[in-house]
């Protein structure tokens, strides 16, 4: 399951967005000064501008969850038994914290030890978002976005 897994996390990654900017967010998801740990999946929550950024928001509220949740919510289910660390984010923060909320929201597990989220983002999680890490019992870290949006 993990090897699937992270193989469409990476297929998601790189048919969603330019490399370039899959990259950026491999450059910022690593620790000062370090590199990420070999077996970290990379997922960029791409949108091409603020109003395409705000249209997939309004999508995932209003009609379904993004494609991006969806494939998180299937790796998630592997984190209560399995250890996954995933740099997930983006230039958009109200983009990246829905992303996450409804790969929460769609997964079955309630427990997931076994997940580990970067979260690459201009400004930290929000409360909801970081209540649902602790609630699920997930470790993460903020790691800011250095980049600038797409415009």
């Amino acid at each position: 399951m993990r090897a699937l897994a992270a193989a469409a996390l990476a297929g998601l990654s790189c048919a969603a967005a330019p490399e370039l900017w899959v990259e950026a967010l491999r450059a910022d998801a690593a620790p000062v000064g370090g590199a990420l740990s070999p077996g970290t999946s990379v997922v960029l929550v791409w949108a091409e501008s603020d109003q395409a950024a705000w249209g997939r928001i309004v999508r995932a509220r209003t009609e379904t969850p993004l494609d991006e949740s969806k494939l998180l919510a299937d790796v998630f289910e592997t984190a209560s038994v399995e250890r996954i660390e995933i740099a997930v984010g983006g230039p958009y923060p109200d983009l990246n914290e829905q992303v996450l909320l409804d790969a929460f929201q769609g997964s079955r597990r309630d427990l997931m030890p076994g997940l580990s989220v970067i979260y690459v983002s201009p400004t930290p999680p929000g409360e909801k978002l970081v209540e649902v890490f602790e609630r699920r019992g997930s470790q993460w870290r903020h790691q800011p976005w250095r980049g600038d949006p797409p415009r």
